[in-house]
């Protein structure tokens, strides 16, 4: 008797093992972790511009080609107004219409022989779309630059002629459908 007490108790120690090893275990399954994933980094740009439909570039203007003729034709086939934010590079030969000094005075048109830096240039390219006939920059009025003379002045105006770039010229843009100018009109 001694013989089946003994293979009783054995037989409740295994089956209260069994009962401890069926238990659900709390929390996550072991060999669950989080798995690594390859992150998806967007820049800025990229959410700005789909939200917006605001995008900015760098165009680069080679020497000897006009500034305003190369950036108007950029205009065409995409279809976008551009906005120029900031230029770096030297330009030559330059002719802008100087301010007049006096409310009474008329503005001159005076050219510049010789190669100049460019300190600042504001300029906005609308498409053809755009209720204008072909890519243009307002007929000269809407394109205006500043540069360094030779003995260190800044001077500019508006241009009124050909703007060749002196060197390979770098310039910033904002670029953004034309329909979200018109609607602002």
């Amino acid at each position: 008797m001694s013989d089946d007490r003994e293979t009783e108790a054995e037989e409740e120690t295994t089956e209260k093992e069994m009962v401890t090893v069926k238990v659900k275990r709390r929390g996550r399954p072991l060999g669950s972790k989080n798995k690594n994933h390859r992150s998806l980094i967007l820049p800025q740009s990229v959410i700005w511009e789909s939200i917006t439909g605001v995008r900015s570039d760098i165009f680069y203007v080679l020497s000897g080609n006009d500034i305003a003729y190369t950036l108007a034709e950029m205009t065409i086939p995409r279809q976008m107004v551009i906005l120029v934010i900031s230029v770096d590079g030297m330009i030559s030969d330059i002719t802008i219409n100087v301010p007049p000094l006096s409310s009474d005075s008329v503005g001159i048109s005076k050219t510049f022989e010789g190669t100049y830096k460019i300190v600042s240039m504001c300029a906005t390219f609308l498409p053809p779309s755009a209720f204008v006939p072909t890519p243009t920059i307002m007929g000269g009025r809407g394109f205006s630059i500043s540069f360094v003379g030779p003995d260190g002045v800044i001077m500019g105006g508006l241009i009124t002629g050909p703007l060749l770039a002196s060197g390979t010229l770098r310039v910033g843009v904002l670029m953004f459908p034309a329909a979200i100018t018109m609607t602002h009109y």
